[in-house]
């Protein structure tokens, strides 16, 4: 398991996607799927405090080490009794 920064500065290769696609909701909208430019979607996403992410029907979770306030008493009246699967 590899571990980065949010510092983590965007390599400058050959296969960059476009910006307008910098911090996407679904990554299978983008041109490429190497590891730097998930891991900088990712960190594009992080930052601003949208830790879900998608990858087609895969979902990525990113643990913010802090209390996010996105869930309120609503949303887990929701999910009592659900199933989670």
């Amino acid at each position: 398991m590899r571990t980065y920064s949010v510092a983590l500065m965007r390599r400058v290769g050959p296969h960059q996607n476009p910006p307008h696609l910098d911090g996407v909701g679904d990554m299978s909208q983008l041109t490429y799927l190497e590891e730097d430019n998930v891991v900088h979607n990712l960190i594009c996403r992080y930052k601003k405090n949208e830790i879900y992410t998608n990858i087609s029907n895969i979902m990525i979770a990113v643990n913010p080490y802090q209390q996010l306030a996105i869930y309120g008493v609503l949303w887990h009246a929701l999910c009592i009794g659900t199933s989670r699967f």
